[in-house]
């Protein structure tokens, strides 16, 4: 059985071939490692960002990769680009293992078409963003960055834009949007503050799902009405594009926070602009957004209610590790004959 991975700067290759050797090793793999790497991370980013919008036909990829994942029976990506040429020339292909929980950059027309399996580790970096964003309420609420930006500045200070409403996660409203294991694990981390009541949009979840996680589900409008903060963690499709628009931040609290860990196009980000700049609502905290690396010239950075963050939220250790452990089950699955958990095709 030939594996080849493709790692990157964030999931290096070696990385992945320790994990599949320790989860594997009964099925004796011979594993061909391969590494997509930038000068930075950044690049990297800049690459992804690429595919998210355009496919994993945008880029052009090595032409030396491609001789190796030709004799591949499983190849494992983390960013790498799998395109229809390469799915089609891999003759012994049988399955792809992306260790992301999306998959924008693999064909997944091309893996259907030709009769290649996809798997994906949906969930890995769940634990992550939802510390990250209940991290961002409190960052945000509490002017925890701002004071610490001022202290650095050699500025001892105590008066902030929302001195009027500065308030704690105590008997407020929470506002979810999506409710996938990301926005399940915010809401599960939330009760320990005491919150008074989660709202949750997920049109996709039945609502006894949302009622048994302790939630109550509301549609938009309500959401954006009665929060207090509000957290998006939907899936960037083109039907979600631009989902929180200008009418819906129009109805928020004067005092109200908005948090976003997801993707910057599910929010009129010139809107939300617009309603911080002029205070109609109370601040928000953005860790995504629609041009990353956030130039220098950014009006965001002008903004003294809104705390900004480069893209963290789903960057831990076991977040690295998550993806493959996830694939390797997969495959283990997969090699047994038995049900596969996370199949996309």
């Amino acid at each position: 059985m030939e594996i080849v991975v493709v790692g990157d700067n964030f999931l290096p290759s070696r990385l992945m071939e320790r994990i599949l050797i320790e989860k594997l090793s009964k099925f004796n793999p011979h594993i061909e490692c391969l590494d997509w790497t930038f000068e930075s991370f950044d690049e990297l980013q800049e690459k992804f960002l690429l595919i998210e919008k355009f496919g994993p036909e945008v880029l052009h990829t090595p032409k030396e990769f491609q001789s190796i994942i030709k004799e591949a029976d499983i190849l494992i990506v983390h960013y790498y680009p799998v395109s229809a040429s390469t799915i089609e020339n891999a003759s012994k292909l049988k399955l792809i293992g992306c260790c992301r929980g999306g998959y924008e950059n693999i064909n997944i027309d091309a893996a259907r078409k030709k009769g290649v399996i996809v798997v994906n580790a949906p969930g890995r970096t769940a634990n992550a963003v939802a510390e990250f964003t209940i991290g961002l309420m409190i960052a945000e609420a509490r002017n925890i960055a701002r004071g610490h930006h001022a202290l650095k500045s050699g500025i001892w200070r105590k008066n902030y834009v929302n001195d009027e409403y500065r308030m704690e996660l105590r008997d407020k409203v929470i506002g979810i949007i999506g409710f996938g294991n990301i926005g399940r694990r915010v809401a599960q981390l939330l009760k320990a503050f005491n919150v008074k009541t989660i709202l949750v949009y997920d049109p996709y979840i039945p609502n006894e799902e949302i009622v048994k996680a302790g939630c109550e589900p509301a549609d938009l409008r309500r959401i954006f009405q009665e929060s207090d903060f509000i957290t998006i963690h939907a899936r960037l499709t083109k039907e979600s594009v631009c989902l929180i628009n200008r009418e819906l931040i129009s109805l928020m609290k004067r005092t109200a926070y908005i948090i976003n860990t997801a993707r910057a196009g599910l929010i009129d980000y010139n809107a939300l602009y617009e309603a911080l700049k002029e205070r109609r609502i109370g601040g928000a905290a953005l860790d995504v957004f629609d041009l990353e690396p956030l130039p220098s010239n950014s009006p965001w950075l002008e903004l003294d209610n809104v705390t900004l963050t480069p893209h963290l939220a789903g960057d831990t250790i076991e977040t690295r590790l998550n993806g493959i452990i996830i694939i390797s089950e997969e495959i283990a699955a997969f090699l047994e004959g038995r049900p596969l958990h996370n199949r996309v095709v």
